[in-house]
C-alpha cells in the first residue's frame, strides 16, 4: 500500500467498517513505516479489484495488527485468513515474538478466524470502539506467541 492506493482503500474502509478510519490515520501509518499490504485480484479491464488490506506495526519483538478489512463482496472466501497469515509470516521473519490485536466483541467471524490461527484472549478494553449510534463497544484483546516452533499455517 502507498499513498496512491488510499482512495480505493478509503472506499473499502467506509464500506467495511461502521465507523471507518479517516485519511489521516492511513497517511500516518504509511509515514510511520507500518507494514501496509493490499490483497488484489487481477484487474478487470482497467478497474482495480481490492479484496482486502491490512496494517501492522512492529517494534521491540512485538507486532500489533491495527486494521484488517475484507471487501464485503468477497467475504467468507478465505481472503481474511490469507492476509492475516501473510502478516504473521512477515512478523515471524522480523523476529517478532508476540502479535496483538483488538477486535469488536460483536465480530464473531473475525474472532473465529483469529482463534483458528492460534490467537487467544488476553483481556478486554471497555468502550474501545465507537459505534454509529454514538455509543462505545468493548474490544476483545487477543495475542499469538510466535515462538521458534510456530509455523504459519495457510490454506492455499
Amino acid at each position: 500500500m502507498n499513498g496512491a492506493d488510499l482512495d480505493v482503500v478509503l472506499t473499502l474502509e467506509a464500506k467495511g467498517h461502521a465507523v471507518p478510519w479517516g485519511l489521516r490515520i492511513f497517511q500516518d501509518c504509511l509515514w510511520a513505516g507500518y507494514y501496509c499490504i493490499l490483497l488484489e485480484r487481477e484487474k478487470v479491464g482497467h478497474k482495480r479489484v481490492l479484496l482486502a488490506y491490512a496494517i501492522m506495526s512492529a517494534a521491540a519483538g512485538e507486532a500489533h495488527i491495527l486494521n484488517v478489512c475484507v471487501n464485503k463482496k468477497y467475504q467468507r472466501q478465505g481472503f481474511g485468513q490469507k492476509i492475516v497469515t501473510h502478516l504473521l509470516g512477515v512478523a515471524k521473519n522480523n523476529k517478532v515474538k508476540m502479535v496483538f490485536l483488538e477486535v469488536r466483541l460483536s465480530n464473531n467471524i473475525a474472532i473465529n478466524l483469529y482463534e483458528s490461527l492460534g490467537f487467544f484472549e488476553i483481556g478486554h478494553r471497555g468502550s474501545y470502539y465507537p459505534t454509529i449510534e454514538g455509543c462505545r463497544e468493548d474490544a476483545l484483546v487477543m495475542a499469538l506467541e510466535l515462538n521458534s516452533s510456530f509455523e504459519v499455517r495457510s490454506e492455499s
